[in-house]
């Protein structure tokens, strides 16, 4: 788990080898970290355990992250590899806005925004897919590429990547649009979670404020004091600062709660959306992460599909925004029954689903 590599003249060129090895299904995500002195570097790796009996996706990378990009510009091009096993048809792969894709080095031209592979006898065997990100405004985006195939739970690619402000106007970034914590009992601490905000050519401290039943902190063990205010300081000299923001969900009641973070910097301002629902403590509810139920396509733009493993039928579906207000409410469905979100606007949405009685909300976003 640790090796060190000692430089010759101040130079070190070295290959380092790395495996794999697990027993269990499923996904696996982690980073290999470099420092020497004050720098440092992140690998990040990402590994999936599969069933092979059944249809399945591999992806040989979890995230990209393009860095700064001046609007109408675009990033250099980045790469992954796509395979699939036992498929019943094409994998259809869907990239979000300002971000394209293509299987031709260079080429992006026609339709940049989805790509089907498809399998032969059933396989398809390390194809490479080419992204590169495009802004058309200043901001930071944070999206996912989606691949997906018949009764083959969806693959996504984290992509990242910054509109780079070219004029000194004060910016503030975030890492995240929205946030959600699901379900949990009344009285208790969800799991932590965290976003970065970040500010260029500012004036001013960065200033965070929420309200119950969120908390925030800059110490993901301490949520002592003051949990809806906190200050990012500006550096003495400096215009720009960054700093890891840790949020977690508080319920003190059995509802549906949205919320959000205002974070501003003298006039600049930028606001995350959080979600989170207050349940009567955990005795009846079944978290159904280890089943197999699977919402697709996703990211969508007229039609949802809730594939339940045993074909159970579902009995509630509430569709939310991202301040948590119920837009759309459907019940007793079957599995793959198609879902009309043709009407809603673009954006991210949580769907939360009620089998029995066992919970389950899951992020969505609509093109």
């Amino acid at each position: 788990t640790y090796i060190m590599i000692v430089p010759v003249n101040g130079k070190v060129d070295t290959t380092v080898y790395v495996r794999f090895q697990s027993y269990n299904y499923g996904s696996y995500n982690s980073n290999i970290y470099i420092s020497s002195g004050f720098l440092n570097e992140t690998v990040a790796l990402s590994a999936n355990i599969v069933d092979e009996t059944l249809p399945g996706i591999s992806v040989n990378k979890s995230n990209i992250d393009f860095g700064n990009v001046i609007p109408g510009e675009y990033s250099d091009e980045y790469t992954f590899t796509v395979s699939g096993y036992n498929l019943e048809g094409d994998i259809n792969i869907d990239a979000p806005d300002y971000f394209e894709i293509t299987q031709t080095s260079g080429d992006y031209s026609g339709n940049t925004s989805n790509i089907s592979l498809t399998p032969v006898s059933g396989t398809v065997d390390n194809e490479v897919v080419y992204v590169r990100f495009s802004p058309t405004s200043i901001g930071y985006f944070s999206d996912h590429i989606t691949l997906m195939s018949p009764n083959a739970d969806n693959e996504q690619v984290s992509v990242t990547g910054t509109g780079e402000d070219e004029s000194g106007d004060a910016s503030i970034y975030l890492s995240e649009e929205s946030l959600s914590f699901g379900d949990i009992a009344v009285g208790e601490n969800s799991a932590v979670q965290s976003f970065n905000a970040s500010g260029e050519n500012l004036t001013n401290d960065i200033s965070l404020t929420t309200s119950s039943p969120f908390e925030i902190s800059l110490d993901a063990e301490d949520f002592s004091g003051d949990v809806s205010q906190i200050i990012i300081p500006l550096p003495e000299g400096e215009n720009g600062v960054g700093a890891t923001v840790f949020v977690r969900f508080s319920p003190d009641e059995e509802a549906d709660f949205g919320g959000s973070v205002l974070v501003s910097s003298g006039s600049v301002q930028q606001i995350i959306s959080f979600y989170g629902t207050g349940v009567a403590g955990t005795t009846g509810i079944e978290n159904m992460s280890h089943l197999s139920v699977n919402v697709y396509p996703n990211p969508t733009s007229n039609s949802l599909y809730i594939k339940t493993g045993n074909n159970e039928k579902v009995n509630q579906v509430l569709i939310y925004n991202a301040i948590g207000g119920v837009i759309k409410e459907i019940n007793e469905i079957e599995s793959n029954q198609p879902i009309d979100v043709s009407g809603l606007t673009k954006g991210v949405y949580f769907i939360k689903l009620k089998i029995d009685d066992r919970l389950k909300t899951i992020k969505i976003i609509k093109q």
